[in-house]
C-alpha cells in the first residue's frame, strides 16, 4: 500500500494526460476523475463471482495483468472481508452514482456482459472470466 498522498499524486498525474483509462473504485477521487473523463464503464459482478475470481487469480494465475514482477500473491483475510462485506454496499453506492452521471456510460451487470463487450470491442488479451 502507498501512502495516500503518493497515491493521489499518481492518480492526478494520470488523469492530467489527454488519454487515460482508470481501473478501480477509489470513490474519494471520483469528482476529479469524472471532471476529466469522457465516459464511464461500471462493471458490477456478484459477490460470489468476485470472491471466486480473487481466490483463483491469487492462487493459480501468476501472470495476471497488474501483477508486480517477482511478486507472490497470497489470499488475504482483509481482502476476503473487503470483497464479502464492504463491496456489496459499495456496489449499491456506485450504482446510484452511475445513475446520476451525465457522461456517456455503460453498465456491465454480469460476467457474461463483460465478456460480450471484450469480444465486441476486440480487446486483445481478454481471457474469459469464469464463475
Amino acid at each position: 500500500m502507498r501512502p495516500s498522498h503518493e497515491f493521489v499524486a499518481l492518480h492526478d498525474e494520470a488523469i492530467a494526460n489527454d488519454r487515460w483509462v482508470m481501473d478501480g473504485n477509489y470513490s474519494k477521487l471520483f469528482p476529479k476523475r469524472f471532471e476529466r473523463a469522457t465516459g464511464v464503464i461500471l462493471m458490477d459482478i456478484s459477490t460470489g463471482a468476485s470472491l471466486f475470481r480473487y481466490v483463483r487469480r491469487t492462487l493459480f494465475d501468476g501472470r495476471r495483468f497488474g501483477a508486480l514482477d517477482g511478486g507472490q500473491d497470497s489470499v488475504k483475510l482483509a481482502m476476503l472481508h473487503h470483497i464479502g462485506v464492504v463491496t456489496p454496499e459499495n456496489r449499491k453506492r456506485y450504482a446510484e452514482i452511475y445513475r446520476h452521471l451525465l457522461l456517456p456510460k455503460i453498465y456491465l451487470r454480469s460476467i457474461r456482459t463483460i465478456n460480450e463487450c471484450y469480444r465486441m470491442w476486440e480487446l486483445n488479451r481478454a481471457p474469459e472470466m469464469e464463475y
